[in-house]
Order: structure tokens, then C-alpha cells, then sequence
């Protein structure tokens, strides 16, 4: 699969995955932070146009090892956020904000 293909089937899958998740919560919960909705949504635009700009600047391989490494910081983070013992027991975050 060419990496230009891999990156917009990427994108669209977040689209439909966002839009499905937004309507789930606001039927469950009744409850849509529509400030916050406005600032993703700002966000992914001006993101999407740095994005493109970016993405037609560099070759195929230079993409797929921005890829590769945006996937490996995500799933560090993650992975910390996991083992990482929160500073109250009944607290969500780790103390590292």
C-alpha cells in the first residue's frame, strides 16, 4: 500500500471513529463540551494543513519513519502511563503534568 493511501485510509478511520464517539457521548451522557469540540476541531483543521504541507514535502520512506516514530512515542507514553504508580490512590494522573 503506497504511504500517501496509508495516511489518508489513517485519517479517515479517525474521522469516522470521532464522529461515531462524539455521538455516543452526547446520547449516553448528555453532555458535549462544545468549547472543547471547537478547539479539536480548529486543531485537526490547522494540523491537517501542516500535515499536507509536510507530507508533500517528504519521500516515502522519510514519511513512514515519521510514522513509525509518532507511533513508538505514542505507545511509550502510553506504556508509561500504565506502569507509573499515581500519587494518590484514587487519583488518575501521574503527577508528571
Amino acid at each position: 500500500m503506497r504511504t500517501t493511501m496509508a495516511v489518508g485510509t489513517s485519517q479517515f478511520q479517525m474521522f469516522v471513529v470521532a464522529i461515531a464517539s462524539t455521538l455516543m457521548h452526547s446520547v449516553t451522557d448528555f453532555t458535549v463540551d462544545i468549547v472543547l469540540g471547537f478547539i479539536l476541531v480548529v486543531g485537526g483543521v490547522v494540523g491537517a494543513q501542516i500535515g499536507v504541507g509536510v507530507g508533500t514535502r517528504l519521500r516515502a520512506e522519510e514519511l513512514r519513519m515519521a510514522l513509525a516514530a509518532l507511533l513508538v512515542i505514542i505507545a511509550v507514553r502510553l506504556l508509561f502511563g500504565l506502569v507509573m504508580t499515581p500519587d494518590h490512590i484514587y487519583s488518575l494522573s501521574s503527577g508528571t503534568q
